[in-house]
């Protein structure tokens, strides 16, 4: 053990010390604001590629159960505090956690837009429906006044990660329980590895041949819906084309750019059914 063996020895130990714990707690601050350890849990217990177990998640919900309940204790000036990149991480992370809880809250279910009559799919739900009590966040978020206890799938989408994040690749990790859906992954968004989290996803969601691929017969890009949906987050981007272009298999790219027309972009469809296992 180091011994300190004078007066100005022990005063340039102890701001080294207070230096060396003040950094500590910017860097902590900056990239540790809120621990997703029990959604960590949930997601290497119950995914399996990219799809839930939600049968045996509706027996063991516990783990999922305190997440949502630490979510919810979140204080609203903590949350001001944090950094772009850990709010961010966290609006997605709520997202699909919520979303799993909804699939549990209507389990058994053939899929998410099952959860409600038809008549009620016209006017948003089940996404318009406000069961998310996490109002003082989004208001910390927007700056606003929290005009509602809860909040919406919607409103994490449109409202929070869509208006206040400007981030297209957001479209490649939020899951919305359904198969033709990005993959959930088996590990929670953090703020120190978002923007490869978000690479990764688009990565993976480009390179899916479920959800979109190249007819080299036709010049034509078969896309997810998800490009025409939100074609203005993209259209910055390059939109279906440039995305593809960028995070697309190898083998493609190289086609689409010896091709001596530019490829047309079609819409495949979109399957609704529940992503389990």
């Amino acid at each position: 053990m180091r011994t300190i063996t004078s007066p100005l020895h022990a005063v340039v130990f102890a701001v080294t010390m207070f230096a060396a714990t003040a950094a500590f707690a910017d860097e902590t601050s900056a990239t540790n604001e809120f621990d997703h350890a029990q959604w960590a849990t949930v997601l290497s217990q119950f995914t399996i590629d990219g799809n839930i177990d939600y049968r045996r998640l509706a027996r063991e919900p516990d783990a999922l159960s305190r997440y949502l309940e630490q979510l919810e204790a979140i204080k609203r000036d903590d949350f001001a505090t944090w950094s772009r990149d850990a709010r961010m991480a966290l609006w997605i992370n709520a997202y699909n956690a919520y979303t799993v809880r909804w699939i549990l809250d209507h389990y058994p279910t053939e899929g998410i837009l099952e959860t409600v009559p038809i008549w009620r799919r016209a006017l948003g739900a089940p996404f318009s429906n406000r069961f998310i009590p996490l109002a003082e966040l989004a208001a910390a978020q927007s700056g606003d006044a929290a005009a509602q206890p809860n909040i919406s799938l919607s409103a994490i989408e449109h409202e929070i990660l869509r208006k206040k994040f400007s981030e297209p690749r957001i479209h490649f990790a939020i899951v919305c329980a359904s198969k033709s859906c990005p993959k959930l992954r088996d590990r929670p968004y953090t703020s120190a590895g978002l923007d490869l989290e978000l690479d990764e996803n688009a990565r993976d969601f480009l390179r899916d041949p479920a959800k979109n691929r190249y007819d080299p017969g036709h010049n034509r890009l078969i896309v997810s819906k998800i490009f025409r949906w939100f074609d203005e987050d993209f259209e910055p981007g390059g939109g279906a084309l440039g995305f593809y272009r960028r995070y697309g298999p190898e083998s493609t790219v190289s086609a689409l750019a010896a091709s001596s027309a530019p490829a047309s972009v079609e819409y495949g469809d979109y399957d609704w059914s529940l992503n389990g296992k």
